[in-house]
């Protein structure tokens, strides 16, 4: 694993901040929280296929969105299933795109 340049770190900073406004700004929140839930936040998990350093910013923002909603636990649940399955998605995605013929 690289280290992180302060450039990187930025751009996390940036990514996660873009997330949570997205989530808790009006009228947006009112359909990002709640039994059923659609954020327009979650689109920026494509990100993380494009660069996998972003799978940082967009579970740190989540997890900052998640604490305007049903507390502590779902900051944990909400963050980690963030982090698995998007560290899942990107790490299968690039041994697919290895075994793909050019």
């Amino acid at each position: 694993m690289k280290k992180l340049t302060i450039r990187d770190v930025a751009d996390i900073a940036i990514v996660a901040a873009i997330y949570v406004v997205l989530t808790v700004t009006p009228p947006l929140n009112a359909i990002s929280y709640g039994a059923y839930q659609f954020r327009i936040s979650e689109m920026m998990n494509f990100m993380a296929f494009y660069n996998p350093k972003y799978i940082i910013g967009v579970t740190i923002g989540c997890m900052i969105a998640n604490f305007f909603s049903f507390g502590l636990l779902d900051v944990f649940v909400g963050g980690g299933s963030t982090l698995v399955f998007l560290s899942l998605g990107v790490w299968l995605f690039c041994k697919i795109q290895q075994r793909l013929p050019l």
